[in-house]
């Protein structure tokens, strides 16, 4: 019996490996960033003052302060939270360099939770573009 693969021009099973390839590369640098950032910036408590919805998410805007004063910024990741975060206490991790460059430190899509789910996407469209690979040159 013929395989239903065997006719396909082997370059559209390298498309699948590509993509997979740049999902896996995505979630190891969003991991990798992300410990970066864990390691380097400080940690603040911060208070939600406001939420606009981007994309059907929610992005929050919280403020905190530290030695020169409070800060107010947008989050620049957006949430899933269930309800308004307005009046939530969170933690937020401060770039040393630049005060306004702040993200909220916990949440329900962590960026280890998001790199995972990179990593994982890339490692099937990795295995399915093997297995196209496979089925077209053999």
């Amino acid at each position: 019996m013929e395989s239903i693969l065997s006719g396909l021009n082997p370059w559209f099973a390298v498309l699948p490996l590509l993509l997979g390839l740049f999902f896996i590369g995505s979630g190891v640098s969003t991991l990798h960033r992300s410990r970066h950032r864990r390691q380097t910036w400080t940690r603040r408590t911060g208070l939600v003052v406001g939420s606009r919805l981007s994309d059907g998410q929610i992005q929050a805007q919280v403020t905190f302060s530290d030695d020169e004063g409070p800060v107010t910024c947008w989050n620049r990741y957006t949430s899933s939270f269930a309800t308004d975060p307005v009046g939530r206490t969170v933690d937020v991790l401060v770039n040393p360099d630049d005060r306004s460059d702040a993200v909220m430190a916990d949440g329900p899509a962590t960026p280890a939770l998001v790199a995972a789910a990179f990593v994982v996407f890339g490692l099937i469209a990795v295995l399915v573009g093997g297995a196209m690979l496979a089925a077209t040159v053999f």
